[in-house]
This record gives structure tokens, C-alpha cells and sequence, in this order.
């Protein structure tokens, strides 16, 4: 008898599935839509035609057919998710800020997940549309799931990017309850920036107060990687079989906050598989891992 799909993720109740309307989305949609079945999530499938009233005024045949092509997206979208047994409400969005237009709908619907495709472009395109999933993953005020358009996540292996920061400290609790209701193993990886000293020490902390998380599961690996942590974080996904990464977000309030939060927008530019960006819910610095626990995995 095959087992019963589990909902991989704590307090999933609404997801919010992003999508430009290429055709370039089938990744997030495939995974969005299972992630609603398995969570019994509300699904919301929500693109944008960006209003710009001089392009309307120039071109109103155009700027119809924009339209007319994402109204048909959204509606392809839905069936698919209704196949699936899922339902599906479409939003269809006018606005010229995209960014603070996600946030306010990710608010308005009291959203707890957004999935967004990391697009597969070349030159300028793909630095524009890397902006737009790195500036979303930014502002937005909940989990952000980003999936390459081949990636799928199986639950095979969970690696969880700590620095000790609070954030990554709710992104290893997320990533270990995800890894415990899969039965996945896990991946713990602290980057060190050189061959010891203070920065090996901490981070083998680091790695210990996660371990200490992930009692019960039954294959935990840990690394110390000397090297810039973007590239140690994608190089040991890649290598290692794994379909998921787990890390925090810093968002973009301050310098050292936003330098830091390089790090996942690099791993989300490269990373072949799925990169879920969480950030700490309760806004305040963490105060040791029971209450870590007592929030996250349950």
C-alpha cells in the first residue's frame, strides 16, 4: 500500500503561487499544486499585467492581447490544479509596483507560503527577472518556496544553511520538522571563511545547536566548508543529492542585513534545485532552541 502523501511543511493553510504567464512557471505550478493537495492549502494563482496608462494610450491593442494571454494563463493554471483535485482562485492583478502589490495580497488573504519560479534566461533578461524573485523573496512577510523550472522535491535530502542568525535559525528548525515528516535525511552546513580559528568555532556551534534540533532523524551529515558560503551552500546541493534547501531570509533593513542576505540571493540564482527562504516569524532574536522548538516543529 503506498503511505499517504504528508503536508512537508508546518502551518500551511494558504499558498500563493506567483507566476509571470510565459510559460516558463511549470515547476513552481507542479509544486505548488501538490503542496495544497498534501497540505489541504487554499490555493491562490496570481500574475500581474503591469499598468502603465501612456503604453495603454499607445497601444491598446496590445496591451489587450497582454492581458487577454495572462487571463488565459490563470485559467490554464486553475484546470490544471482542479485535475488535481484542487481548487483554485485566480488573481489577476493591475499595478505598477509588483512588489508591494505581492505584499499586500500575501496580507489581504493572510497568505503562508509563496512559490515562485526561478526563470532560466540569459544576459540582461535573466538579471531583470533575478531582481524580481530576489525583491519578492525580500519584502515578502512569509516563507517564499523558489523552484527552478526541472526541480522537484521528493523529500530525498534536506540541507539546512546555518550562520546563527536567527533567521537561519528558524530556517533549520523549518528545514528539520520538513526533513522529520518526509523521513528525509539532512544536510547541515556552516560556511567557514578560513582553514580555522574563531570562524571553525563557530560554526561547528552553530552545527551542534541545529544537531541538537534534528534528534530522531535517522541520517544527519554535517560540513564545514572553507569558501565563500553561496557557492559551498549550491556546490554541496549539488553533489550530495539533494532536493531542498532550507535558509533564512535577512530581508532589506540595513546594510549588514542586506550584504549578509547576498548569500541566499546568490543561492537562489544558482542552485539547481529548490531553495525555501523562511524568516523568523516572531521578529525578535531568538532566545535559545527550546523556544526555537516550541515555535517551529509542530
Amino acid at each position: 500500500m503506498e503511505p499517504v502523501p504528508v503536508c512537508p511543511m508546518s502551518d500551511i493553510k494558504r499558498i500563493l503561487l506567483l507566476t509571470d504567464c510565459a510559460g516558463c512557471s511549470e515547476g513552481a505550478i507542479r509544486e505548488a499544486i501538490k503542496l495544497s493537495s498534501r497540505c489541504e492549502a487554499a490555493l491562490y494563482a496570481m500574475a500581474e499585467v503591469s499598468s502603465n496608462p501612456d503604453y495603454e494610450m499607445i497601444s491598446p491593442h496590445d496591451f489587450q492581447e497582454m492581458e487577454r494571454q495572462t487571463a488565459a494563463r490563470l485559467d490554464s493554471i486553475k484546470k490544471t490544479a482542479q485535475r488535481c483535485g484542487v481548487a483554485c482562485e485566480v488573481i489577476l492583478f493591475h499595478g505598477e509596483s509588483p512588489y508591494n502589490d505581492v505584499v499586500q495580497q500575501v496580507k489581504r488573504l493572510n497568505i503562508d507560503l509563496i512559490v515562485i519560479e526561478r526563470h532560466e534566461y540569459k544576459g540582461f533578461i535573466k538579471w531583470l527577472m533575478r531582481g524580481v524573485v530576489v525583491n519578492i523573496v525580500g519584502v515578502a512577510p512569509c516563507r517564499v518556496l523558489v523552484v527552478p523550472k526541472e526541480a522537484r522535491i521528493e523529500g530525498k535530502k534536506v540541507l539546512i544553511a546555518t550562520d546563527g542568525s536567527r533567521h537561519s535559525m528558524a530556517a533549520a528548525a523549518e528545514g528539520v520538522g520538513i526533513a522529520k515528516r518526509l523521513g528525509s535525511g539532512i544536510i547541515v552546513l556552516s560556511c567557514v571563511g578560513n582553514s580555522g580559528g574563531d570562524e571553525l568555532s563557530k560554526a561547528i556551534s552553530n552545527i551542534d545547536i541545529v544537531c541538537k534540533m534534528a534528534e530522531g532523524i535517522s541520517s544527519v551529515e554535517t560540513l564545514t566548508p572553507v569558501g565563500r558560503p553561496s557557492e559551498t551552500i549550491v556546490e554541496a546541493a549539488s553533489t550530495k543529492g539533494v532536493d531542498l534547501i532550507v535558509m533564512g531570509s535577512y530581508g532589506k533593513t540595513g546594510i549588514k542585513e542586506l550584504l549578509m542576505g547576498s548569500t541566499t540571493e546568490k543561492v537562489i540564482s544558482h542552485a539547481a534545485c529548490a531553495v525555501l527562504v523562511v524568516r523568523d516569524r516572531r521578529q525578535k532574536s531568538w532566545t535559545g532552541i527550546n523556544s526555537i522548538s516550541k515555535s517551529y516543529l509542530q
